[in-house]
């Protein structure tokens, strides 16, 4: 069974954390729709996530990272502080 949550980004010191891509050709335009209206989160930490997604975050100019060892919402929960080393795929 997935676990899926959702988080409201509202500043931009925050990561949006996503166990895996769901959506169409759309779905990564929303991320270049988040930046302009000045709600987009500061990185993207997908545990898979699809080419349209990478297209959006590219296009927004926003970090993302897939493929983490573990399930990402094992590591976190909603609210903690971390820092994210996206080559490493560490959280601080």
């Amino acid at each position: 069974m997935m676990r899926v949550q959702a988080m409201l980004v509202t500043e931009w010191d925050k990561i949006l954390v996503i166990p895996t891509a769901k959506g169409g050709v759309a779905g990564g335009w929303a991320f270049f729709d988040l930046l302009h209206k000045g709600i987009a989160p500061l990185g993207l930490v997908f545990g898979i996530l699809n080419p349209v997604m990478v297209q959006g975050a590219v296009l927004a100019n926003i970090p993302i990272t897939e493929g983490w060892d573990r399930n990402i919402l094992d590591l976190l929960k909603n609210g903690d502080r971390a820092t994210v080393d996206l080559l490493r795929k560490r959280f601080g």
